[in-house]
């Protein structure tokens, strides 16, 4: 279960557990989810300097930061950048907030990092948006 994975992986699984769990819960719990995943050992790393930040995100996630604070921490690289913005749209989906959703993938995608994990996330909500604009079709 994806749940499962907050506890015991390494920052970029638990913050791709919990962009999974965007879709399926509500604000709340996704807030919830990444409090328990940094009480449980998702703090930063040597290897979360630079461009990788998934642990960022999950504070994010956690609302340790406003939308403001995370996009201006992570504006240093356009890997980071990409990051922040799929994440905000990600909580904008588990808030039902397609339009404002939207708004942040395509943020995500105008920094070009082809090949990046959150940049190709990003293109694909995208791509699925575009041909479906009822997607995704909440619980």
């Amino acid at each position: 279960m994806v749940k499962d994975s907050l506890n015991g992986a390494l920052g970029f699984g638990r913050k791709n557990a919990l962009l999974a769990l965007c879709l399926v819960s509500t604000p709340d719990q996704i807030k919830e989810f990444a409090g328990q995943a940094i009480r449980h050992g998702a703090s930063r790393g040597p290897f979360e300097q630079g461009i990788f930040c998934p642990t960022m995100c999950v504070e994010y996630l956690a609302g340790l930061k406003t939308e403001s604070e995370f996009l201006n921490e992570a504006s240093q690289h356009g890997f980071t950048t990409a990051s922040a913005h799929c994440t905000i749209a990600m909580k904008y989906l588990s808030q039902r907030d397609r339009l404002r959703a939207r708004e942040h993938f395509t943020k995500a995608v105008a920094t070009n990092v082809i090949n990046q994990w959150d940049y190709e996330f990003s293109r694909a909500c995208l791509a699925r948006m575009n041909a479906d604009p009822n997607w995704p079709r909440f619980p």
